[in-house]
């Protein structure tokens, strides 16, 4: 009787490793399958307020300053692009 359940436990074993190995397989071929490539974001960028209106300067920020200090300018119809802004 002994023998018997040794064997009946050592087959049972092995079932359950043959088991775990395929869902183990199972789960790393998911996570490769799912991991794409890295790409760089794509920005879409809505520019039409360039098309149908010209900027117009509102202020302007300071008033007065020495020699390379910054001024902010104030208005609208301006692009995001700075090129656009020529």
């Amino acid at each position: 009787m002994k023998t018997y359940s040794t064997n009946l436990r050592l087959v049972v074993q092995q079932q359950i490793a043959k088991k775990l190995l395929g869902l183990s397989l199972l789960a790393v071929l998911l996570c490769f399958s799912a991991c794409k490539k890295n790409q760089a974001p794509v920005v879409i960028i809505d520019d039409k307020e360039d098309k149908y209106e010209d900027p117009a300067f509102t202020s302007f920020s300071p008033s007065e300053g020495a020699m390379n200090t910054v001024i902010t300018i104030n208005g609208k119809g301006f692009s995001i692009i700075p090129e656009h802004n020529d």
